[in-house]
């Protein structure tokens, strides 16, 4: 008989959460360069004379002069100097040049003030706050200058401090210009922002302003344009951030190879915790990019095949720089790593990388931080107390007790519990207040499944069909809805297509498998679940469904070495070792059976799972000590499957057996009398029940009754009357419930030899073993 696969449902539609990001557009901060640098404004100088601008009308105002001291023709402060007046005048100028001075304020660098040269102020003045601005914002900027390239303070104090009227014009346009780009981007209004970016760009040949044009290019999802506009800059091989985005561009074409070229193959040497800080800010900036290209690296890797390198250049970009979330997030997302290597990997990460660069008490709070966020990303297979403590952490000393994240961490962990309707409470909370946040959804759609919620299954694909037909999550619950209803062609084929349209969506993969093993395809379940094994190493459930195929298949020897393999993934999932079980009882292990099952049994009680969802734990036990000679424990564990609402026809027939064993015949047919009343043609049950009634002539009526709630009755001879009564409503009423079921198809018959059980196809039996005839 075919060994208890604990997912008779094949239940475990595992949560993998899924994050989308968009690009940001950096707030570029344009550098001014020199006149005697290598970039070179491509636009004629204007003339002296020019119409002002909206921004002249707020530059800080001079003091007049009255009409005493000046004549109608002296309004440009020309002082005619001749041998009468040249004192006078000198003295007067003199006077109003201090008094402007000291009551004006001083002009703004980025918006310089027509000024006569008399009242020009000193030109080490305009050096010193230019200077000081520039490097305030050289960490924004993309592009890093020497001293000579930083725009014309060296020849303004070299040549007197004068600047002309024509360059002061064109800062004054380009600022208005910036203005006008970033404006048009923060409304999405690409057009516009291509437009005057262009512009910008002819104005200044700036790499910055040409860099910003690429970036918008790309955001708007033109990437052959960003490519080739790259191209003709020829700042590729200058510029991290331009080939950053150039490599970009290129695997949003699907040219992989070309990327990698472009990329290289080696990631850069990891540097020392330190060091971003004696190298200063623009080192810092490269790096950063650094690792984002590495994460590019390991895309090009995951589309061509290459997990193992892919796994490793996520790591890699993680270690150069602790906030290159993307990477850390692909690595769990997708399962790269097992769990124990996950929490390895989260003590390898420096963070104090982070706590260096902050520096002081606030950089270790924010290193703590930083690392508390991670740890909620982790598997809840293996160290709960450490999870536990981080979500402690994050809700009592910040805040986020109520964010997403956070909740749908609690959420995971509690369905990795088997404990779907607290699960279901918490996802349906956050759920309520951002109604398409897609990372939600796998585990929302795993606990109907779980629950058996059909209608919220179908409003909520419904609602995803009308909605986000563009969304791989929504295909997966419409399948998830037609399994659930027992149409598996069409789960499949929606199935297949959420995993066409993403191919490291996992739950798609499972889900696909699911609908072969539902229908006992075992060949086609196999393959599914092997590449599904293939593209996420890192979980065990791909390899632990396969050594259930397997075991389904009577290959023990295969499905223990894919068991085996699951195990060394995860030594805390007790479904994991229920299948073990399984494969010691059927190898005739059975004290390492018991101990197996025992061992699930235990663990199932310490993470609060569901006490119904481990039914089949105690059944198996019960098995295993029936086969072991201990049939008054074999009857307890039965009992108490029974207890918490495992009555059913397989298990009554199995406390029969156990009670001919031990000689309580009388016992045996009350037992395989309440299997036949929840399934009347079970064969096994029949041929028991007439073992038993052959036994029972030569022996006294002195039954013991064991009621569906787990009581246990051993009337007198006084009382039988009244205790048949009581049984006899009781059988009556557990009757009419199973014929209800049955008429529902809720009650699966189970038992007998072979194909002869009346089960579905595919359809797993719940009990451990067939009874053999040896046995009684």
């Amino acid at each position: 008989m075919a060994a208890d696969s604990f997912s008779s449902k094949y239940h475990v539609l595992h949560s993998f959460s899924v994050s989308f990001n968009l690009l940001r557009l950096p707030s570029i901060t344009r550098i001014t360069t020199s006149r005697a640098g290598k970039i070179i404004p491509s636009t004629p100088k204007r003339p002296a004379s020019r119409q002002p601008t909206p921004k002249d009308y707020f530059r800080p105002q001079l003091p007049k002069r009255s009409k005493d001291q000046h004549s109608e023709n002296d309004s440009d402060y020309n002082v005619e100097l001749t041998p009468q007046n040249s004192l006078r005048n000198f003295s007067e100028s003199f006077q109003i040049a201090l008094s402007a001075i000291h009551t004006a304020e001083p002009p703004v660098p980025d918006v310089p003030v027509k000024q006569s040269t008399l009242l020009q102020p000193p030109p080490r003045y305009y050096t010193r706050l230019q200077k000081a601005k520039e490097d305030e914002k050289l960490d924004e900027a993309p592009f890093e200058y020497s001293d000579g390239d930083r725009g014309s303070s060296k020849e303004n104090e070299e040549g007197g401090g004068v600047e002309k009227e024509d360059d002061i014009g064109e800062e004054n346009m380009e600022k208005f210009l910036r203005e006008w780009r970033q404006d048009a981007v923060n409304k999405h209004q690409y057009d516009s922002a291509i437009f005057i970016g262009d512009k910008l760009l002819a104005l200044t040949n700036d790499p910055n302003d040409a860099f910003f044009l690429a970036q918008i290019h790309f955001s708007t999802g033109q990437y052959t344009r960003a490519q080739s506009f790259l191209d003709g800059t020829g700042l590729i091989q200058k510029s991290a951030p331009c080939k950053y985005l150039y490599a970009l561009s290129q695997i949003k074409q699907n040219k992989y190879e070309d990327a990698l070229q472009t990329l290289g193959d080696e990631s850069p040497v990891i540097s020392n915790p330190h060091g971003l800080r004696r190298r200063g800010a623009s080192r810092a900036n490269d790096e950063k990019y650094e690792a984002a290209m590495c994460y590019l690296r390991g895309v090009i890797y995951s589309k061509q095949g290459a997990y193992d390198k892919a796994k490793e250049a996520y790591k890699d970009a993680v270690k150069i720089d602790v906030k290159c979330f993307e990477a850390f997030d692909t690595l769990m997302r997708n399962n790269l790593l097992s769990p124990e290597e996950e929490w390895q990997f989260i003590e390898e990460i420096d963070f104090d990388t982070m706590a260096a660069s902050v520096g002081g008490a606030q950089g270790e709070a924010t290193a703590q931080f930083l690392k508390a966020l991670y740890t909620t990303r982790l598997s809840k297979y293996k160290n709960s107390t450490k999870f536990d403590e981080a979500i402690s952490m994050l809700s009592t000393q910040y805040p986020l007790g109520e964010n997403h994240d956070i909740v749908l961490a609690k959420a995971e962990l509690l369905y990795t519990q088997c404990r779907f309707s607290d699960s279901l409470k918490l996802v349906k909370e956050l759920l309520a207040r951002d109604k398409y946040n897609f990372k939600l959804y796998p585990v929302y759609i795993a606990c109907l499944f779980e629950l058996q919620e059909k209608n919220e299954l179908f409003l909520m694909s419904h609602d995803l069909a009308d909605n986000h037909r563009e969304e791989p999550v929504t295909f997966v619950a419409i399948g998830a809805y037609y399994m659930l209803i027992d149409r598996l062609p069409d789960a499949r084929r929606f199935f297949s297509k959420a995993s066409v349209m993403d191919p490291s969506f996992g739950p798609a993969w499972i889900g696909f498998a699911h609908t072969f093993a539902a229908e006992g395809e075992h060949d086609q379940a196999i393959s599914a679940y092997s590449a599904a094994a293939k593209l996420f190493q890192g979980t065990h459930l791909p390899q632990m469904f396969l050594g259930m195929q397997h075991l389904q298949l009577n290959n023990i020897t295969l499905a223990d070495e894919y068991l085996q393999i699951a195990w060394g993934l995860c030594k805390t999932d007790p479904l994991l070792m229920n299948e073990l079980g399984v494969v010691f009882y059927h190898n005739d292990h059975l004290h390492e059976a018991v101990k197996m099952f025992l061992n699930g049994i235990k663990l199932a009680d310490e993470i609060g799972g569901d006490p119904k969802t481990y039914i089949q734990f105690r059944t198996n036990l019960g098995h295993a000590y029936r086969r072991l000679g201990r049939y008054g424990e074999a009857v307890e564990e039965f009992t108490n499957a029974i207890r918490v609402g495992g009555n059913e026809a397989n298990i009554r027939c199995s406390m029969g057996l156990c009670c001919i064993m031990e000689g309580k015949t009388w016992d045996a047919i009350t037992h395989l009398h309440e299997a036949l009343a929840l399934v009347p043609q079970d064969p096994v049950a029949t041929e028991l029940l007439e073992q038993a009634l052959l036994k029972s002539a030569d022996e006294p009526f002195q039954p013991t009754y064991v009621l569906p709630d787990g009581r246990t009755f051993a009337p007198t001879d006084k009382d039988i009357d009244r205790i048949l009564g009581e049984d006899k409503v009781q059988r009556g009423g557990s009757s009419t419930a199973a014929a209800t079921e049955r008429s529902h198809g809720t009650v699966k018959r189970k038992g007998g030899h072979g194909g002869s059980r009346g089960t579905r196809r595919g359809e797993p039996d719940p009990s451990v073993m067939d009874v053999s005839e040896s046995e009684f």
